[in-house]
C-alpha cells in the first residue's frame, strides 16, 4: 500500500494482525498484570509504515487489548505528513516529530513501543541507538513489539520501497537484527512467519533486562500473523 492509499483509506490493514493479539497472550503467563483493568497505560507508535495498518487503527488496537480513560496514546515520526491532522483522531494525545533513534522522551514514559517495519530504514547504527532509548524509556516490564522483514530479493525490494514510500531501506537478517538489539533488549519472543511474497517477516517482542520476562533466544511459533 502506498501513503497516498494510507491517508485515503482508514480500515484496509488491521493493526498489527492478529500476532500482536497471540504474542500478548503468550507473555501474560509470564506477567499477569501486564494489563490491569484499573492501571492506565502509555502506548507509542514510533513511525508509521502502510504495511501495518494506520495511525486510526493503532489506537484502536490499543483500546481493544487495553481501555481505560487515562490511557495516552502518542504517535512519533521523522516526518511531518503522519502527524497531521491528529486532532482529528479521536483519543489521540497528540504527536511528536523527531528523529526516532532518538526518543526524545522522559525515562519511564511507555509501557508499549510499536516500531512495525520502520527499524528496516535505521542503519545499524541507528538501530543500536533506538534499543537504547527503547531501553530508557520503556518501564520497568515494558515492551517493544515490532514486525521487521528479510527480503529475498533486497534489491529489487529496495527499489519497491523507495517508488513506494520514498525511502532507502537497510536491509538485514533476523540475525543481524537481533545482534544490533541485544546488547541493550532482552527477546522474549520471537517468531519468524511468511507473509506470502518475497520476504520473510519476523514478530520481535523486546523488553529491558531488568523485566519480568524470560529471555527466549529461540522461536515461538504464532500462527496466521499477517
Amino acid at each position: 500500500m502506498s501513503w497516498e492509499r494510507y491517508y485515503q483509506n482508514k480500515d484496509i490493514i488491521p493493526f498489527g494482525s492478529s500476532g500482536y493479539d497471540m504474542a500478548l497472550r503468550y507473555l501474560q503467563k509470564q506477567n499477569s498484570q501486564m494489563l490491569p483493568a484499573n492501571d492506565p497505560k502509555r502506548f507509542l507508535l514510533a513511525g508509521a509504515h502502510p504495511e501495518n495498518g494506520t495511525r486510526e487503527a493503532f489506537i484502536r488496537f490499543c483500546q481493544q487489548i487495553h481501555n481505560h480513560s487515562s490511557d495516552v496514546h502518542i504517535i512519533a515520526d521523522m516526518n511531518k505528513r503522519p502527524l497531521t491532522q491528529l486532532e482529528q483522531i479521536k483519543c489521540c494525545e497528540g504527536g511528536v516529530r523527531c528523529k526516532l533513534e532518538e526518543l526524545p522522551f522522559a525515562p519511564n514514559s511507555f509501557d508499549f513501543i510499536f516500531a512495525d517495519y520502520t527499524t528496516d530504514y535505521f542503519s545499524g547504527q541507528q538501530l543500536a541507538q533506538f534499543a537504547l532509548r527503547s531501553s530508557e524509556v520503556l518501564t520497568n516490564n515494558g515492551l517493544l513489539m515490532c514486525y521487521i522483514e528479510a527480503p529475498l530479493l533486497p534489491f529489487l525490494d529496495n527499489v519497491r520501497k523507495l517508488i513506494s514510500y520514498g525511502a532507502v531501506a537497510h536491509e538485514r537478517s533476523l540475525g543481524s537484527f537481533l545482534r544490533l538489539v541485544r546488547p541493550y533488549l532482552k527477546t522474549t519472543l520471537i517468531s519468524e512467519v511468511s507473509n506470502g511474497g518475497f520476504c520473510k517477516v519476523s514478530l520481535v517482542v523486546l523488553s529491558p533486562y531488568n523485566s519480568i520476562y524470560s529471555e527466549n533466544t529461540g522461536f515461538y511459533a504464532v500462527k496466521h500473523l499477517v
